[in-house]
C-alpha cells in the first residue's frame, strides 16, 4: 500500500537545511528533516504522505558497479494504534549518484504514500546511513485522521516549486509534480520561512463540495495572510479564486512574502458560498525572519507626512514614547536613528521617521500596521506592566513584542520552595527549536519578572539559575525535600518539551 519517490533538488538549499531547519534530525553525520501531510483519495480513502529531506553532504558514499558514488539509507516506518502495530515498513533509500568531480553531493527528498483508516496513531520513522556507525535518527509524531461530513481541507502543503507533469508518482497530484518545502514543520506546528525566501507556493485539496453544494455548486476561495496575534488581515495579501463543485478540488497558489517582515503569521484559506455564507477554513502557522531595508537619510528627506496619521500625534512626550516602544522591533540602524530623533527633540523629525518606519512595513496601509502593533503594546502593558515600568519596558513585555506569544507558558507562583517564576517556550524561534526563557520575581511582590535564564542567543544565560531561584530562607530551615531535589525538579521543568 505504500509508494515512495526519491527526488533530487539543487544544492543551494543546503545552507538552509544544515543551519536553519527547526526540527532537523542530526546525528553528527546524517542530517535529515521530516514532515507529513494528510490527504483523501476518492471516494474516501485517507492517506499519509511523508517527506524526508536529506542533506547529501552529510552521507557516506561508496562506488557502485558503474563507478559512480552512491549512499544508501535504511528506513523504518512504524504506525501504532493503542499500542498495537498497524503498519510496519522497512525499506532502503538510495541517494542520487555522482562522480569524482562533484565536491558537494546534492540534497534529495524521499516521499512515501501510505493509505490508513481514520483514527489516532503514533508514527515513528527511523533512518540510518548504512555506511555510518552513528545511531539511527528517529522522528515521532501523533497523527489524527477524522471522518469528514462537511466541506473540508486537506493539510496545507508548502512547496519549494511545482510544474505540470503527466507521470504517475506519489509526488504528482492532479497533474502537477510538487517539491515540498524542506523547512515546513509537521501539521499543527509553526513553519519557518527565512529572509532568503520571498515567494512561496502552497497546495491543498478541498473535499465534499458536491455533497454540500450539489453538482453545479459554486463557491469563493479566499486566501490571505493574517497576524497570528491580532488576526488582522494584511491588506495587500488577500487573494480570491472562484470554483465549482468537484469530487476533489486541488488548489495551488503562490504568496508574495517580499514585504512580510519578522513576526508570526497565519496563512489562511477560507471558503464561502454564493451568498457569502462561511463554509470552511484552514490555516497554517509560520514564522518569518526578515528585516526591513535600513533607514536611508535621503529617503527620509523626501517623505511627506501631510494628511497622514502621524500628524495627529501632536504631543511630543507621546511621540517619544511611541519611538521607544518601536525600538523593540526595529533594526539596529532604526534603533540608533530613533534614539537620535529623541535626542534632537524635534517633533516633525520624529513624526517623519515614525511614518517612514511603518510605511516600510506596510506601504499600502502604514497606519493599520501601527494600530496592530499598538494593540500588542497595550496587551503587554496590561499583563506585564508594573507601577514603575510600562509593559514594553519590562523583560516579559519586551520578549512578547519581539517574538510574540510563547507556544507554551507555564507559571509557578504558589510554591514555598522557590521564588515565583514562569517558563516561556517557543517551539520555533528564528529557525531554532525549543527556545525557552525563565522569568522570576525575586521580590515576591508586584508584577516585575526579569529574565533569570534563557537558551535564546543574546538573552541572559545563567548556568546557576536553579540555585538563584531557590528562596534563601530554605537554606536556614530543615526541609523534607533537599536542595538538590529542588534543583533537579527545576531542571526537569526547563527541559520538558511541551
Amino acid at each position: 500500500m505504500k509508494k515512495r519517490y526519491k527526488y533530487a533538488f539543487s544544492i543551494s538549499a543546503l545552507v538552509l537545511i544544515i543551519n536553519v531547519v527547526p526540527s532537523i534530525g542530526v546525528s553528527q553525520g546524517l542530517k535529515s528533516y521530516f514532515n507529513y501531510s494528510i490527504f483523501i483519495s476518492p471516494p474516501e480513502e485517507p492517506y499519509l504522505e511523508t517527506h524526508l529531506t536529506f542533506a547529501g553532504a552529510t552521507l557516506r558514499y561508496k562506488k557502485n558497479k558503474d563507478e559512480l558514488y552512491t549512499a544508501t539509507i535504511d528506513a523504518t516506518l512504524t504506525i501504532t494504534k493503542n499500542d498495537s502495530v498497524i503498519i510496519s515498513n522497512n525499506y532502503e533509500i538510495n541517494s542520487p549518484t555522482h562522480n569524482d568531480e562533484v565536491i558537494i553531493p546534492t540534497n534529495f527528498l524521499d516521499i512515501t504514500k501510505t493509505f490508513i483508516d481514520t483514527g489516532k496513531y503514533i508514527l515513528t520513522l527511523t533512518v540510518k546511513d548504512q555506511l555510518d556507525t552513528i545511531p539511527a535518527l528517529s522522528f515521532t509524531e501523533n497523527i489524527s485522521i477524522s471522518t469528514i461530513q462537511n466541506i473540508a481541507f486537506s493539510d496545507i502543503q508548502l512547496l519549494e516549486s511545482y510544474y505540470p507533469s503527466t507521470a504517475s508518482s506519489p509526488h504528482i497530484k492532479n497533474g502537477y509534480a510538487m517539491i515540498p518545502y524542506p523547512l515546513q514543520s509537521a501539521p499543527g506546528r509553526v513553519s519557518f520561512i527565512p529572509e532568503s525566501v520571498d515567494t512561496i507556493s502552497f497546495y491543498t485539496e478541498i473535499y465534499n463540495t458536491i455533497k454540500v453544494l450539489g453538482d453545479t455548486g459554486k463557491y469563493l476561495i479566499t486566501y490571505f495572510i493574517e497576524d497570528e496575534y491580532t488576526h488582522y488581515k494584511l491588506k495587500n495579501q488577500i487573494r480570491y479564486s472562484r470554483a465549482k463543485s468537484e469530487i476533489v478540488k486541488p488548489f495551488l497558489a503562490k504568496i508574495d512574502l517580499s514585504k512580510i517582515y519578522s513576526g508570526n503569521y497565519n496563512l489562511v484559506i477560507q471558503i464561502n458560498d454564493e451568498n457569502n455564507q462561511f463554509l470552511a477554513r484552514k490555516k497554517l502557522e509560520f514564522q518569518r525572519s526578515k528585516n526591513p531595508v535600513e533607514v536611508s537619510l535621503e529617503n527620509l528627506k523626501n517623505i511627506s507626512i501631510k494628511n497622514t496619521f502621524v500628524t495627529n500625534i501632536k504631543d511630543k512626550e507621546t511621540m517619544i514614547n511611541h519611538l521607544k516602544c518601536i525600538q523593540l522591533i526595529g533594526t539596529s540602524n532604526e534603533i540608533i536613528y530613533a534614539e537620535n530623533r529623541i535626542k534632537e527633540d524635534d517633533l516633525f523629525l520624529m513624526q517623519q521617521f515614525f511614518f517612514y518606519f511603518w510605511e516600510k512595513r506596510n506601504p499600502d496601509n502604514p497606519e493599520l500596521e501601527w494600530k496592530e502593533y499598538i494593540e500588542k503594546v497595550k496587551f503587554a502593558d496590561k499583563h506585564y506592566g508594573s507601577i514603575m515600568r510600562q509593559g514594553f519596558e519590562t523583560d516579559r513585555g519586551r520578549i512578547f513584542l519581539k517574538h510574540g506569544k510563547p507556544s507554551v507558558l507555564n507559571k509557578y507562583k504558589n510554591t514555598e520552595r522557590t521564588f515565583p517564576y514562569e517558563i516561556w517556550q517557543y517551539n520555533i524561534l528564528k529557525g531554532s527549536r525549543n527556545r525557552k526563557i525563565v522569568f522570576y520575581n525575586p521580590t515576591m511582590v508586584g508584577n516585575e519578572y526579569p529574565i533569570l535564564h534563557s537558551n535564546i542567543l543574546g538573552e541572559r544565560n545563567n548556568p546557576k539559575w536553579t540555585e538563584v531561584l531557590i528562596r534563601n530562607e530554605l537554606n536556614k530551615k530543615s526541609m523534607s525535600v533537599t536542595k538538590s531535589a529542588i534543583i533537579r525538579e527545576l531542571e526537569q521543568n526547563f527541559k520538558v518539551v511541551f
